[in-house]
């Protein structure tokens, strides 16, 4: 648990002094893009994973 605390403690003093970490982070969790990019965002396939051979219609 002191290991996890000191994690924490850690990433809340590099959000709050590193502004390069803290853009990294909101790009990356929010989804936020600077003016004139495009963010595409593709499905996570591992998410739901279709099986092979069966019909998704219901009968």
């Amino acid at each position: 648990m002191d290991g996890e605390s000191l994690d924490l403690s850690q990433e809340i003093r590099r959000l709050k002094s590193d502004t390069a970490y803290q853009e990294k982070i909101v790009r990356e969790r929010m989804n936020f893009v600077k003016k004139d990019e495009i963010l595409y965002i593709f499905p996570d396939e591992t998410a739901n994973p279709r099986k092979e051979g069966t019909d998704e219609q219901e009968n």
